[in-house]
């Protein structure tokens, strides 16, 4: 389950993955968010894992930050995991106020 103040508004810009805990960098699994905010991921090899949420935004223009969980098929193969929470939000861009010169040819 992933929780969110504004999950409605970011649903369709977030991904769930999953990734080997040995190398975070390979991800075994990656689904969108489903508008329910559960999800379901099946065929996984045993081992471990680390669930996480990607954002599919550019970090120039919005902030977002999530947790992470760790999972272990290992010792079992069906998990129900706690919360995911994450938070978004746009950067506001505030323009410096000053002195405009205007130039008259």
């Amino acid at each position: 389950m992933v929780e969110s103040k504004d999950i409605e508004k970011w649903q369709a810009h977030v991904t769930v993955e999953i990734a080997s805990a040995a190398d975070p960098s390979h991800v075994e699994r990656a689904i969108p968010l489903p508008l329910s905010s559960f999800f379901e991921v099946q065929g996984l090899s045993k081992g471990n894992y680390i669930v996480r949420l990607v954002f599919g935004l550019l970090e120039r223009t919005h902030k977002f930050q999530s947790e992470s969980i760790n999972v272990d098929l290992e010792a079992a193969s069906v998990i129900h995991l706690g919360p995911l929470q994450f938070t978004a939000e746009e950067h506001t861009q505030k323009q410096a106020s000053g002195k405009c010169v205007i130039l008259k040819f």
